[in-house]
C-alpha cells in the first residue's frame, strides 16, 4: 500500500505536536506518524516564564516561581528574580492534539527513502507513505559522524520530606556539594512541588563521555544525606532518568527530510533545554512547510543563518564547560549570573541574535574575574576557536 501526501511529520511528543498545530492551518495535505500517538508525556518539561508567555502556554504551567536560586561551590546563595515554570503535561498535550487536525497514524516508521521525487516513509507493519517533505520530531541524535556527542544526564526523583523539615526552595543550580576528583561536577536542581513534597535531581550539566545516571544516584543520596534528607521516602513511580546528547552541528542541508527538536540538535549547548525556544522554532519550520515550500526553504525555516550562528557560539561555550572541573564551572556560573538580567535572560533562553549573545560572552570576559579571562583567553586558542570562527563567517 502506497499514500502520497505532501508532508509527513514524525512524532508526537511537544515539538511534533507544536508543529502538527502550526501545519494544519496551511493548505497543504499532511500526515502524523508516530507509534503511540497519546501515550502521556512522562518528563518534567519545564521552561521560563518569559517563554511561557511568548507561546502562549502561561494558562498551561502547573507550577510557577517568580524566581529561582543559584548555589555556588561555597554554599554562598544568589536569587536570579527570572521567572520559572512546569508545564502540565496532560492539558498541554491535550490541547495541542485537539488543534492538530491533519490525519493521525500509528505506527513506528521503520526506514526513510529519499529520491528525487520526495520521501517513502515504511512503516513496521509494511505500509509505505510517500511525501514532499518529512519533518522529524523523533527525538535525540547521540552521534555525528560517528562520534558520540557530550550528554547531559541526570537522576531524580520526589522525596516525602520530614516532618517540621522547611524543605528546599526553587534551586536552578546547586554546587555545593563537590564531585569526587577525576569525575564531572553535577548539581542539585530541587523543586517544591506540593506542601511536603520535593523534586530533587542531580545532573551533569555535559560530559563526553557520558556520565553513568546510576553514579549520579548515588551522588544525590550522599548530597541528601548531607542536607539532612537522607532518611526522607522516595516516592514510587517518580524516578527520572535523563539522557541528553548536546552540541553538535546542524543537519546538513539538501534532503527532504527536516530534523526539528531534539532530532535537529536543538538542544541548548549551554545548559541542556529545549521546549521554551524549540516549541516556537517547530511553529516556524512547519508554517513554511504547510505552504508547500521546497525542502531547502524548510531547512532555512529551521536553521536560518543567525541560528546556526548563535548556536556556534553556544557550542564554543560548551567545550569550554566540558573542560572544567568543578570548582571552574561553579565560578563560571557565578560571574555569569552577575551579567545584567537581561543578559542572562536571552542567554538562557536563546531568545537573541548570534550579535547579542556575542556581546554577552564578551561582557562576560570583560567583567569577569582574571581566572576566568586566562581560561576563556586560552579556549580563543584551541581547534575549536578556529571552527567557530569558520562558522561565524560563513552564510
Amino acid at each position: 500500500m502506497s499514500e502520497k501526501d505532501s508532508l509527513l511529520l514524525l512524532g508526537a511528543g511537544p515539538i511534533g505536536l507544536a508543529a502538527a498545530v502550526e501545519a494544519s492551518t496551511g493548505a497543504t495535505p499532511f500526515r502524523c506518524i508516530a507509534p503511540s500517538i497519546d501515550a502521556p508525556w512522562l518528563p518534567n518539561y519545564a521552561l521560563w516564564k518569559s517563554d511561557a508567555a511568548r507561546l502562549d502556554l502561561t494558562a498551561d504551567l502547573r507550577l510557577a516561581f517568580d524566581a529561582v536560586d543559584f548555589v555556588g561551590l561555597s554554599g554562598s546563595t544568589r536569587t536570579i528574580p527570572l521567572g520559572y515554570g512546569f508545564l502540565n503535561n496532560t492539558t498541554l498535550q491535550r490541547r495541542l492534539r485537539a488543534n492538530s487536525d491533519g490525519r493521525w497514524q500509528q505506527g513506528r516508521v521503520e526506514a526513510l527513502t529519499e529520491a528525487p521525487d520526495g520521501v517513502t516513509a515504511t512503516l513496521d507493519d509494511g505500509t509505505t507513505l510517500k511525501a514532499s517533505v518529512v519533518l522529524d520530531a523523533r527525538g535525540s541524535r547521540s552521534a555525528q559522524g560517528g562520534a558520540p556527542l557530550p550528554a547531559q544526564t541526570a537522576f531524580g526523583v520526589e522525596i516525602e520530606l520530614p516532618q517540621g523539615h522547611p524543605g528546599l526552595p526553587m534551586r536552578f543550580m546547586d554546587w555545593s556539594f563537590a564531585a569526587p576528583a577525576g569525575e564531572p561536577p553535577s548539581f542539585l536542581y530541587s523543586v517544591p512541588i506540593a506542601p511536603g513534597r520535593l523534586f530533587v535531581e542531580e545532573t551533569v550539566l555535559s560530559a563526553r563521555p557520558a556520565f553513568a545516571i546510576e553514579r549520579l544516584r548515588e551522588r544525590l543520596k550522599a548530597r541528601l544525606e548531607g542536607l539532612g534528607l537522607g532518611a526522607a521516602p522516595w516516592i514510587a513511580g517518580t524516578e527520572e532518568h535523563c539522557y541528553i546528547p548536546m552540541g553538535g552541528l546542524p543537519p546538513a542541508a539538501g534532503g527532504s527530510v527536516i530534523p526539528i527538536g531534539a532530532a535537529a540538535g536543538w538542544v541548548h549547548p549551554a545548559s541542556g533545554y529545549l521546549l521554551g525556544h524549540g516549541l516556537g522554532w517547530a511553529r516556524d519550520a512547519a508554517r513554511v512547510a504547510a505552504t508547500g515550500a521546497a525542502a531547502t526553504e524548510v531547512w532555512q525555516a529551521a536553521w536560518p543563518a543567525d541560528r546556526r550562528r548563535m548556536w556556534a557560539l553556544y557550542r564554543f561555550g560548551l567545550d569550554l564547560l566540558l573542560r572544567s572541573d568543578h570548582a571552574q564551572t561553579s565560578a563560571f556560573f557565578d560571574e555569569f549570573f552577575q551579567l545584567p538580567l537581561d543578559r542572562v535572560q536571552a542567554y538562557l533562553t536563546a531568545s537573541g541574535s548570534a550579535n547579542e549573545l556575542a556581546s554577552t560572552m564578551w561582557m562576560l570576559f570583560a567583567q569577569g574575574s582574571w581566572s576566568l579571562k586566562r581560561r576563556l583567553a586560552a579556549a580563543g586558542l584551541r581547534p575549536e576557536a578556529l571552527r567557530l570562527v569558520r562558522e561565524l563567517s560563513g552564510d
